[in-house]
């Protein structure tokens, strides 16, 4: 397992360039039924031997295939790659984030009042206008009232009444 982890390492973090590496340390390219060396998968992955098989490289992708075996009976296995799964945590953490922030946008929000109309008027009856104009008529009486008190203590107050 660490000889894999090392190629690994050596694959995608050293930053040498690969394509110039793989003459000297390509394993033995695909072949075609006929024993053909295929050109397309030849230029599109490099390998590097590990212990028990190879790294297989896809220079098109990135991706890290590790592969058993040799010739048409090879299997090669996509690597785990760390940075696809940090992707995906990070996409489904954002997926999260969006959705309380819609959800806490919902929530603070504040409701707007409807707008006052002619229409909203129209709904009161006669007797409920009424009622109102007799409040209305009522909370005029008390605030002369209340307001002729303060003047009078305000004169009272002048004149050393109290």
């Amino acid at each position: 397992m660490r000889s894999l982890s090392l190629a690994v390492v050596f694959l995608m973090g050293v930053g040498i360039s690969l394509s110039a590496l793989a003459p000297a340390i390509a394993a033995e390219p695909p072949r075609t039924a006929n024993g053909v060396t295929d050109r397309s998968t030849a230029e599109r992955y490099v390998f590097v031997p590990i212990e028990k098989g190879a790294l297989r490289l896809d220079t098109k992708t990135g991706e890290v295939s590790r592969c058993e075996g040799m010739g048409e009976g090879a299997v090669c296995r996509l690597v785990a790659d760390e940075r696809l799964a940090y992707r995906e945590e990070i996409k489904a953490l954002s997926q999260r984030l969006d959705g309380l922030e819609r959800k806490l946008e919902s929530l603070t929000a504040t409701p707007s009042s409807p707008p006052a109309s002619e229409r909203d008027n129209e709904r009161m009856t006669s007797e409920e206008r009424e009622k109102v104009d007799h409040f209305f008529d009522l909370s005029d009486q008390v605030m002369r009232r209340f307001f002729g008190m303060v003047k009078e203590l305000k004169r009272d107050f002048n004149d050393d009444r109290l």
